[in-house]
């Protein structure tokens, strides 16, 4: 059933004067602009890039993660892992600071 069918054109009238007059004031309660209360590993990792990598002396264009399912920052194989690979791209970037 439809809602004109419902209402005469007064009605119906009156029915988008009041849905306009709400839907102008819906924007004041909708959140456009949102932060976190916390600061989440996501936010201190954004942080840390924007810190080191992103800005200063040789700002990066590509960046490279390397994770692991077992290991974590602290073990020497992981460290190990890392310094291989960060060797190779410095071998493989002649611009790349040493």
């Amino acid at each position: 059933m439809r809602v004109a069918a419902l209402v005469d054109d007064s009605g119906l009238a009156a029915l988008l004067a009041v849905a306009g007059v709400s839907a102008a004031g819906i924007s004041d309660r909708l959140m456009t602009n949102w932060r976190f209360t916390s600061e989440p590993e996501s936010v201190q990792g954004r942080n840390l890039l924007e810190e080191h990598l992103i800005g200063g002396d040789y700002p990066a264009h590509e960046l490279v993660i390397i994770r692991s399912d077992s290991l974590t920052v602290d073990d020497p194989a992981f460290q190990e892992r890392v310094m291989q690979v960060t060797g190779a791209l410095a071998d493989s970037t002649p611009s790349l600071p040493q």
